[in-house]
């Protein structure tokens, strides 16, 4: 900040060059030279804003121009980051993203697999778990093969990759490399960002194109760029790596600028501009990507394949991470001995155990709904990089991603509903009634489903982990508050009153004091809980508002994940 001013930055200047069929063109340069966001104006994923002005003209055999839409029916982006599902193997994650993108029959796509994995040389390790960041079975070379892999499905025209070799060591960086010559040997085109090659990666490379602070100073093929250099006062001493080199002694920035560098930089832009430009523009005429009509994407797969593919895939994640059940169940049976510690032996027969237990049903509410709250809390966050990348890809729509999250939650929570009110219901003093019972599940069952909708919700609003987390006493508060017992409704402010009809705790709660209180005559009309915290909507209207405040939180947070979240940056 300069005076209270943004100051502006520009990250690529003037940018150009062209990249063939067959070869592989290898942007290379220091860290913030702008080498990936060159790639992301190719592939169209910057969205120019008021704090990003973007101008860009990317063209294809000189008539027509790569957007998004065309990108996805001619190419494929490997992102630095290798983003699968640990408990996925790269069997399975080769098949989910044939499923989803290819229309062929499932016999052709298995044999697709098979084809890939050994094209890949991921034979030895296609049932082996890829792991995750605590406990990784594969290298991180195998990994960046199942994500090249997942971008290949389609045979795409054109390759766009981060940093492949980013992360791994010299001979499995050679293995990428020497892989990515082999489909530009197919016909592909593949573009590539480097950081520091290897001597001997250095010499398969077809083209290069260095960058330094968002210019570009060279492209060309790797032999040449010795010559050129030399002959500008940067000649690369005799056994030395090329790229160390062009690195060390020309690419490096040294922040602050020195006037120093200024001069250097302007140099070796002018003798760029001098030199290498006219060769570069006799070049780009001749480019000619091969079949560039064709369509590799398939249009988006039916909803119901979508539904298919995402629900195993959730079911699948939950099989094998076992420990996440064992928790939650673990969990509902110590707060449900908890209640039990605290409010058993209630008869409800007197003014102090009615207080008691309209004190515990509440209670109930409270805690059903905030269990189920943190459990979705932060689903999205975690997902948001692999989402971003599969949304993308056009694999699937939106909904389907958001429903499937919430139905395979489905089976669990009846599973818990079922045991937490086995611990509870019969030693807190309730009436002990089989019909009773079966409505008291029922309504801990629906707190549950709304409450873990509700974690969805705010995982939607927000892109940070710790902010969504912050966020949750806030959301939570009001709607504690207005769930009738700390408060009457009846005499509260108008103002914010209404708040009640978003809490699944007000619904919630009602539900099981009319379950418990709306049929017994013993009491008092007075002294009847119902009556004190102003509960009047009874039993089946408080299941039907909380089913219809689940499908509102649902429907909002649909629209939040699609506004705040899908949207790459």
């Amino acid at each position: 900040m300069n005076q209270g001013k943004p100051i502006q930055k520009d990250i690529l200047k003037d940018v150009s060059g062209y990249a063939l069929p067959g070869e592989v063109l290898y942007l290379i340069g220091s860290s913030g030279s702008g080498k990936t966001s060159l790639l992301n104006v190719i592939c169209d994923r910057i969205i120019p804003n008021r704090n990003v002005k973007l101008q860009k003209n990317v063209i294809i055999n000189d008539r027509k121009e790569l957007d998004s839409r065309s990108f996805s029916k001619l190419g494929a982006y490997v992102m630095q980051d290798d983003i699968i599902f640990d408990f996925f193997t790269p069997k399975e994650a080769l098949r989910f993203a044939c499923r989803l993108k290819l229309k062929v029959d499932k016999a052709t796509q298995d044999q697709l697999i098979l084809k890939l994995l050994d094209e890949l040389g991921l034979n030895n390790v296609q049932n082996t778990r890829i792991g995750g960041r605590r406990k990784k079975l594969l290298s991180g070379g195998e990994m960046k093969r199942v994500a090249i892999g997942i971008a290949l499905i389609t045979d795409p025209l054109l390759l766009i990759l981060d940093e492949p070799t980013s992360g791994i060591d010299s001979f499995r960086a050679m293995k990428i490399v020497k892989l990515l010559k082999r489909q530009a040997e197919k016909g592909k085109t593949v573009i590539a960002t480097i950081h520091q090659p290897s001597t001997e990666a250095f010499r398969l490379f077809d083209r290069i194109l260095l960058m330094t602070d968002g210019l570009v100073i060279y492209e060309g093929v790797p032999p040449h760029s010795l010559k050129y250099f030399k002959s500008i006062g940067f000649p690369c001493p005799k056994y030395s790596n090329p790229s160390d080199y062009y690195m060390s002694n020309i690419l490096t920035v040294d922040y602050p600028k020195t006037e120093k560098f200024e001069r250097k930089l302007q140099f070796l832009l002018d003798n760029y501009q001098t030199y290498i430009v006219p060769l570069v523009l006799e070049a780009e005429g001749s480019v000619i990507l091969n079949d560039v009509d064709r369509d590799i994407m398939t249009q988006v797969t039916s909803i119901r394949e979508q539904f298919r593919q995402l629900i195993g895939r959730e079911i699948l994640g939950q099989i094998r991470n076992p420990q996440h059940l064992r928790v939650k169940v673990a969990r509902q049976i110590i707060v449900g001995l908890l209640i039990l510690a605290v409010f058993f032996g209630l008869d409800g027969n007197n003014a102090q155990d009615i207080k008691g237990l309209s004190g515990c049903l509440f209670f109930i509410a409270v805690n059903q709904t905030m269990m189920y709250l943190f459990s979705s809390l932060i689903v999205f966050q975690e997902e948001r990089p692999l989402f971003l990348r599969e949304y993308s890809e056009k694999m699937y729509r939106l909904i389907p991603y958001f429903l499937t999250k919430v139905i395979v939650d489905i089976p669990l929570g009846i599973l818990q509903a079922i045991i937490f009110s086995i611990v509870v219901y019969f030693g807190i003093g309730v009436i002990v009634n089989a019909w009773l019972f079966f409505r008291f599940l029922f309504v801990v069952l629906l707190i549950g489903f709304t409450g873990n909708v509700g974690g969805y919700f705010i995982s939607s609003l927000f892109r940070q982990t710790e902010t969504a987390v912050l966020f949750v006493p806030v959301f939570l508060m009001p709607l504690i508050l207005l769930g009738g017992f700390f408060a009457n409704i009846g005499k509260t402010q108008r103002w914010i009153v209404w708040m009640q009809y978003l809490s699944p705790i007000r619904f919630g709660s009602e539900a099981l004091l009319q379950n418990e209180f709306s049929s017994r005559t013993d009491i008092p009309p007075a002294a009847n809980p119902l009556n004190i915290f102003n509960y009047n909507l009874g039993y089946w209207l408080s299941m039907v508002l909380l089913v219809c405040l689940a499908i509102v939180l649902m429907i909002c947070g649909m629209i939040f994940l699609k506004f705040f979240i899908s949207r790459p940056q």
